[in-house]
């Protein structure tokens, strides 16, 4: 019978609407019998005993042995000759392998790919040579005893595989069948023991079966149209699962197929299937206690291997679906074991489960707020997935979006239907809706995962719901009937708040609280916009348009259609055709061929009507596109919304946004806004570092026509001609480089089509050693010469001088000068690179770097007295630089530099490389080693 409910959470999921909760019937405690065997087998795997021992299960169904001595197992591990499915014969292949602890040999941190193991040592065929296997082998870990020819006894966990002998994949995965775990142990384990992690150096089990509050377990019918599922043959996809190997699961060839799916998304769905399972109606409470257990124990396993320092995430590649599984495991364990006695080791647990404090799983990695900086810069990581000519749009401000392996499609900021967004996103759903269920929301802690997953609901309900491989059956009828029932985003019933109004550039809108849905978007008479106040049309513009099928490499990364007329066509606004997504924006405008930001998914798209709307509601804003851009923020914004009858303007609940009377929006057309006090990043690595820079290293193509920097440095030793400060590539070609270009002037070089240069008649000789030197430049090309297009400055303490050389380049500045930054600053930005081959570092350290560039709106200064440009000025802490947000910025004391901090560090070709030397009076100068390997 149902007991009083002890806990106020579980209250708490009652009075939010959850349904009736599981009673937490009087059962009698799990037992961890044993009796003395000499042989036992499970997965195809048998132990054999070299005598008789008391031989048990632990409450997850793995086996334990108390002081036994394995003597051999069986199939024994032996060399097998055989063929490839593609005929190729392999010969003296180990097969069957056993492991002793693995996890504890290695594979900590980020990203552990070169961990060894013992399992198996095929190689791929001949025909994949090109490619390595995806875990090496190696054969001094593998000891199984008829390897070895050793018995195995002590205190220790041993992972025995199968390995698959005939028709073997070519491309070497999927080697391995089956798997099975026993932990040898000095003593019997208390009854309703969890074992511990197989890496873990103690095996003394610190979670039990009575640890478990079943009155978490929501009950819920299972759909009328969802498969019937079997306790059976969902354990039977639970494990022993392979946190013992390697984080990032890219071992798929490794991972035993009759225990466990290869491929993280699959993981993923046989995690989220069997949760839901235990959580419905009808399930006998053996087969829920059962599959429960597996799935705490696997949440247990991903728990003791963090706790000894394995991440599931990295800051150095891009996600793909392999990593979104792990997480949603610790966050069921943690809220089941509410009533472990050990009160410390369940609060580490939940702790580890909260996405904001510690950001180590792929789920919270990918998921992150677009901030102004994205938008004003590069973004943040290095990924070539963004939305170009012009970055994010400015009204994704503050929305959310997903950081990840691309799939093609270079406009990542608006296309949700990316390959591996839907890879990891369908089984996204599932893990949410479990997570709700579970009243684990605030333990997950991490709103930009749930925001992100309801805004790809609402996409997948308005593109009428479409099946997936990547969401089962069972899991998509769960998410089908319940997702939006248990969302508290969709049962809000107030209407959205309204939290400011901009204007910038392109672009009025207003932002609000929450998110709208895709399915309801205003009319152009619905919004009310005005410039230096006029009112200005956003009625739509209609045309015809055709393109080719994006498939493989035709129209997918940068898809284009082509219009009957582009007029009136701008940038960022949305494209409502009945054969393209209902998320489709335009990012580009060249002629009549119109860039967007989804690919075409029809090969019949010819002459299609489409129609190209100015205002919208997207994420959490509504938005006016403007028909001319604003050039200044001393032009006056205004921006209002009258809504259209009852709520025509919803949000994901339904409700309806009410008018929103005209006021004024803050224009920043051409501010770069303040340095934030804290920067919400896509990732920050495993320490939250306060300088950072705020661009990324990969750069948007956009054609400036205006930059400034400043570079603070002291010298070693004089420059010699022809040596560089700074260069863009190491090698002999540079398309920016600051260098002594004779043996008495510093120039700039700034590369395009037409490469500019500005000299400084500095007397090289003349600048001091030992001591701060700060230079200011700008130049602007959006001016006609010379004299006015380029300033620049080099200052110290006690000298320096503001004198300007145009005499290489007299009159009329070159108007054919089209600067692409992409071009530019590509290739990274080398510190004290030679000009011919980059390899040699000398003449002392780099203090900071400060980079900015822009268009007609990037204000520049009309001299350098500014304060902004104090070359003894602190440039402030978190990353900001002396004008606010800019494009480039580098700082940072040596140990990070050379450390390989990600962005401050040699970050492969795609980042400042340090070449510093001891100098004295800079405290963060020392002679040390380059960091040549990227971040780890």
């Amino acid at each position: 019978m149902a007991v009083t409910i002890p806990n106020q959470e579980a209250l708490d999921m009652i009075a939010t609407g959850h349904a009736a909760l599981v009673a937490n019937l009087a059962e009698p405690p799990a037992l961890t019998p044993t009796e003395n065997l000499a042989t036992f087998a499970e997965r195809g795997i048998t132990w054999n005993l070299a005598a008789a021992a008391p031989v048990g299960k632990f409450v997850s169904g793995d086996y334990f042995v108390v002081g036994g001595v394995v003597a051999s197992t069986s199939p024994a591990s032996v060399q097998d000759d055989g063929v490839y499915n593609d005929a190729q014969a392999y010969t003296g292949r180990w097969v069957h392998g056993l492991m002793v602890n693995p996890g504890s040999e290695g594979g900590t941190g980020a990203n552990p790919s070169t961990t060894p193991q013992g399992f198996d040592s095929l190689q791929k065929s001949p025909a994949y040579a090109s490619s390595v296997t995806e875990f090496a082998y190696d054969h001094v870990l593998n000891l199984d005893p008829g390897a070895t020819g050793l018995s195995i006894s002590g205190v220790k966990s041993l992972v025995k595989t199968t390995s698959i002998l005939d028709g073997v994949d070519a491309s070497s995965r999927s080697k391995l069948e089956n798997v099975s775990l026993l932990t040898i142990l000095d003593a019997a384990p208390p009854n309703g023991s969890f074992r511990r992690w197989a890496g873990c150096a103690t095996k003394t089990p610190i979670f039990f079966a009575s640890d478990v509050d079943w009155t978490v377990l929501p009950s819920i019918a299972k759909p009328a149209a969802a498969t019937t599922l079997t306790a059976a043959s969902l354990i039977a996809k639970l494990g022993p699962l392979q946190t013992y190997m390697n984080q990032q699961l890219y071992a798929r060839g490794i991972a035993p197929y009759l225990a466990q799916s290869a491929y993280g998304a699959d993981i993923a769905n046989d995690i989220t299937q069997a949760m839901l399972f235990t959580m419905t109606t009808g399930t006998s409470v053996a087969d829920r206690n059962a599959v429960a257990y597996r799935l705490i124990q696997a949440g247990l396993d991903v728990y003791d291997a963090t706790e000894a320092g394995r991440r599931w995430s990295s800051p150095t590649f891009s996600f793909g679906g392999a990593h979104q599984w792990l997480k949603i495991l610790m966050v069921y364990a943690a809220r089941l074991l509410r009533n472990a006695a050990n009160v410390t080791e369940r609060n580490k647990l939940a702790a580890w489960c909260d996405g904001t404090s510690a950001r180590i799983f792929a789920e919270d990695m990918c998921t992150f707020s677009i901030t102004r900086e994205m938008i004003e810069s590069t973004p943040f990581e290095p990924i070539n997935t963004r939305l170009g000519p012009s970055g994010y749009p400015d009204w994704s401000e503050n929305s959310v979006d997903w950081l990840s392996k691309p799939s093609n499609l270079t406009s990542s900021g608006l296309a949700y239907e990316l390959a591996y967004r839907t890879i990891n996103a369908y089984p996204w759903l599932s893990q949410v809706l479990v997570a709700r269920l579970l009243g684990a929301e605030a333990m997950w802690n991490n709103s930009k995962f749930f925001e992100y997953c309801d805004t790809f609901y609402d996409k997948w309900t308005l593109k009428t719901q479409p099946t997936d491989a990547y969401l089962y059956p069972y899991n998509r009828s769960m998410v089908q009937d319940y997702y939006a029932a248990y969302g508290p985003v969709f049962s809000k019933t107030s209407a959205p708040t309204l939290v400011r109004r901009v204007a910038h550039a392109r672009y009025a809108w207003m932002e609000f609280d929450e998110n709208f849905t895709l399915a309801s978007q205003p009319a152009a008479a619905d919004l009310t916009v005005t410039v230096g106040g006029s009112a200005v049309s956003l009625a739509p513009v209609s045309t015809t348009a055709s393109g080719a099928f994006s498939t493989g490499s035709t129209n997918m990364a940068q898809p284009v259609i082509t219009v009957a007329s582009a007029a009136g066509i701008r940038i960022g606004q949305r494209v409502v055709c009945p054969k393209l997504r209902p998320d489709t924006f335009v990012t580009s405008v060249t002629g009549t061929v119109v860039g967007i930001s989804t690919t075409v998914p029809l090969a019949s798209f010819s002459a299609q009507p489409v129609t190209f709307e100015n205002v919208m509601v997207y994420d959490r804003a509504m938005v006016a596109v403007l028909p001319t851009p604003l050039t200044s923020d001393a032009q006056a914004v205004t921006i209002g919304y009258t809504a259209p009858g009852s709520g025509y303007v919803r949000n994901l609940g339904g409700v309806g946004l009410p008018s929103v009377a005209v006021g004024a929006a803050a224009n920043y057309t051409g501010q770069l806004p303040a340095g934030p006090s804290s920067k919400d990043l896509a990732y920050s690595g495993s320490n939250t570092l306060p300088r950072q820079y705020v661009g990324g290293p990969i750069l948007r193509p956009q054609t400036i026509r205006r930059m400034r920097a400043s570079v603070r440095f002291m010298l070693k030793s004089t420059l010699a001609a022809n040596e560089a400060l700074l260069a863009s590539f190491n090698g002999s070609t540079n398309s920016f480089k600051v260098y002594a270009a004779t043996s008495s002037a510093l120039r700039i070089l700034i590369g395009g089509s037409a490469n500019q240069s500005i000299r400084a008649l500095t007397v090289l000789s003349d600048l001091p050693t030992d001591t701060l030197i700060t230079m200011h430049f700008y130049f602007d090309g959006t001016q006609s010469t010379q004299s006015t297009a380029k300033k620049l400055a080099v200052v110290w303490s006690g000298g320096g001088n503001n004198n300007l050389d145009v005499s290489a380049s007299t009159g009329t500045l070159d108007g054919t000068w089209t600067g692409d930054i992409n071009a530019i600053l590509l290739q990274g930005l080398f510190a004290f690179a030679s000009g011919g081959s980059g390899g040699d570092p000398f003449h002392g350290s780099i203090k900071e770097i400060n980079i900015g560039w822009g268009d007609e709106t990037l204000p520049l200064p009309a001299d350098f007295t500014g304060s902004e440009f104090a070359h003894n000025a602190d440039w402030g802490a978190n990353g900001a630089g002396p004008w606010g947000q800019n494009q480039l910025y580098f700082a940072g004391p040596l140990s990070e530099w050379n450390g390989g901090i990600p962005n401050r560090g040699n970050y492969g070709s795609y980042s400042l490389t340090p070449r510093r030397f001891t100098i004295s009076g800079d405290p963060d100068s020392a002679l040390a080693p380059l960091f040549t390997a990227p971040p780890v």
